[in-house]
C-alpha cells in the first residue's frame, strides 16, 4: 500500500511540475505580450492610426491574457487541489510511515521476544536432552535389572527344578531303600528257614549219612549267599561314607577266578551249569584289593550264575596288553532288555529278566562300578535280546 500511494505521490507532482511549467510559460508569455504592450503604447505618441490598431491589438491581446489569466486561476485551482492533494497523500504516508515504524517496533519486539524464547527454547531443549540421557540411563539400569532378574528367575527356576528333581530321586532311593529293606529281610529269612529245617531234619537222624553231605554242602551256599548280600551291604555304606578305600597288593586273577568259580560249584551243579574259562596261564597280575576285587568279581559271577538257565554256561574270557587287562563275564540268559540296561549300575535297582524273580539286594553292580572305578578301571556292559549278557572288566596293568 506504501509503494501504491508513493506511486500516486509521484505522479501528482509529475502534473503539478508539467502545470507549474505551464503557468511559467504563461506568465513568460504575459510579460512578453506587457513588453510588447509597452512598445505599442510607446508607438502609440508616433502614430494615431498604429495606437488604434495596436488598441485593437491590446484589446486582443487583453483578451489573450484574460484567457491566459483564467487559464492561470484554473492552473492555480488545480495547483491548490494537486497541494492539498499532496498534502493529505503527505498525512498518509507520515501516517504509514508511523503505522511502518510502530510495525517495525513491533516486529523489533517481536524478534527480541523470538530471541527469548528461542533461548529458553534451547535451554529447555537441554534440559530434556539432559532428562532423556538420565531417562536412557535409568533404562539401561532397569534393562539390566530386569536381564539379571530374568537370570535369577531362569536359575531360580533351574534350581527348583533341580530341587524337584532330587526330591523325586530322593523319594525314588527311599522307596529302593525300604524295597531293599523288605527284600533282604525276606531274602534273609528264606535261607535261614531253610537252613533251620535242614538243621533239623539232620539232628533228628531222619536223613541218610551219605544224604547229610550234600545237605551240609547246600546250608554253606545258602550261608556264603547271606554273608555275600551283607558283605554287599556292609561295602556300600563304606563307600558312601568315603571309608571304602583299597589296599593294593599284587592280585593273580587267575587263581582268583578259579577260587571264587569253586566256591559256586555246588550252586552250578544244581543247575546243570557249566563254566567255560577263557585265559590264558601267563595271564598278568594287577595291583588291587584283594577282599574288593574278590568282591567285585564275586558278583559279575554270580549275577551271571543267576541269570543263566538250567543246562546253561557262563564264559570267563580274559585278555591284555602292555597298559591294560580285561576280563569279561558273560552269561547264557534271555539278555537284558533295552529299558532296563540305563538303570543297571543303579543303586538298589534290580533287574527282571523275562520276567523272572531273582533274589538280591540290587547292590550288586552298583558296589562293583564303584569298585573297579577305585582301582582306576572301568565296567561296562553289552547285551543283545536271547543271547545273554556280557560284563567286561578293564583294569590298568601294574
Amino acid at each position: 500500500m506504501s509503494d501504491d500511494l508513493q506511486k500516486l505521490l509521484g505522479e501528482t507532482k509529475a502534473a503539478l511540475n508539467a502545470r507549474t511549467a505551464e503557468r511559467d510559460n504563461a506568465l513568460k508569455g504575459l510579460q512578453e505580450k506587457v513588453s510588447e504592450l509597452d512598445v505599442a503604447k510607446t508607438g502609440l505618441a508616433s502614430s494615431q492610426t498604429q495606437l488604434e490598431l495596436v488598441s485593437k491589438t491590446l484589446e486582443s491581446r487583453e483578451t489573450d491574457l484574460s484567457s491566459t489569466q483564467e487559464m492561470l486561476s484554473q492552473t492555480n485551482v488545480a495547483f491548490f487541489r494537486q497541494r492539498d492533494q499532496l498534502h493529505h497523500v503527505s498525512q498518509l504516508l507520515e501516517s504509514k510511515d508511523e503505522e511502518s515504524r510502530s510495525s517495525q517496533i513491533a516486529l523489533e519486539n517481536g524478534q527480541t521476544e523470538l530471541k527469548n524464547r528461542s533461548v529458553d527454547l534451547v535451554e529447555r531443549t537441554a534440559q530434556l536432552a539432559s532428562s532423556a540421557l538420565e531417562l536412557s540411563r535409568i533404562t539401561a539400569e532397569l534393562v539390566i535389572s530386569n536381564e539379571k532378574a530374568v537370570r535369577k528367575t531362569i536359575e531360580l527356576e533351574l534350581r527348583n527344578k533341580q530341587l524337584s528333581t532330587a526330591n523325586e530321586e530322593l523319594n525314588e532311593l527311599l522307596r529302593q531303600r525300604d524295597d531293599f529293606v523288605a527284600s533282604l529281610t525276606h531274602d534273609l529269612k528264606n535261607p535261614l528257614i531253610g537252613v533251620n529245617r535242614i538243621l533239623e531234619a539232620i539232628t533228628s537222624g531222619v536223613v541218610e549219612p551219605e544224604e547229610q553231605k550234600r545237605l551240609l554242602q547246600q546250608i554253606h551256599s545258602s550261608n556264603n549267599f547271606m554273608l555275600h548280600m551283607i558283605w554287599n551291604l556292609l561295602d556300600t555304606y563304606r563307600h558312601h561314607s568315603g571309608a571304602l578305600r583299597p589296599q593294593f597288593t599284587d592280585v593273580n586273577l587267575l587263581a582268583l577266578l578259579h577260587t571264587i568259580l569253586s566256591e559256586f560249584s555246588f550252586h552250578m551243579e544244581s543247575k546243570r551249569q557249566t563254566a567255560k574259562m577263557e585265559i590264558q596261564a601267563s595271564f598278568p597280575d594287577v595291583r588291587a584289593d584283594t577282599i574288593l576285587l574278590r568282591r567285585a568279581l564275586f558278583n559279575l559271577v554270580d549275577n551271571a550264575i543267576k541269570f543263566t538257565p538250567e543246562d546253561g554256561y557262563i564264559k570267563v574270557a580274559g585278555e591284555f596288553d602292555r597298559a591294560t587287562v580285561r576280563l569279561s563275564i558273560r552269561d547264557s540268559g534271555k539278555g537284558i532288555p533295552f529299558e532296563q540296561r540305563e538303570k543297571l549300575f543303579d543303586q538298589f535297582w534290580q533287574g527282571r529278566r523275562g520276567g523272572d524273580n531273582q533274589i538280591g539286594t540290587g547292590l550288586g553292580l552298583y558296589l562293583t562300578k564303584n569298585i573297579i572305578e577305585l582301582h582306576g578301571g572301568k565296567l561296562e556292559c553289552s547285551s543283545a535280546d536271547g543271547e545273554g549278557a556280557t560284563f567286561c572288566i578293564s583294569l590298568p596293568r601294574k
